[in-house]
């Protein structure tokens, strides 16, 4: 798996995770900082994506619109999501 927290990260790390000789790929998206735009990745090589914020006191901001968004792009790819 490869953690994907804001687009920044992702664009950082897909590409070259998807390189990778990994039978089953996933992507947490935990703690979830930002929207993010998997769709580009979302061409089969990715099984499952993983969304999530943080908890405490000192918690950063989810939206859950970035939340519902992931989630959007994993329906219309056929990709497993989880909440």
């Amino acid at each position: 798996g490869v953690t994907c927290e804001n687009q920044r990260r992702a664009s950082e790390r897909m590409e070259a995770f998807l390189r990778l000789p990994v039978r089953r790929r996933f992507v947490i998206c935990e703690p979830l900082l930002g929207p993010v735009d998997l769709s580009p990745w979302l061409d089969g090589r990715v099984a499952e994506v993983v969304a999530g914020g943080e908890s405490g006191p000192e918690a950063r901001e989810m939206r859950y619109e970035w939340v519902l968004a992931l989630r959007e792009q994993c329906r219309r790819a056929g990709v497993g999501f989880r909440f």
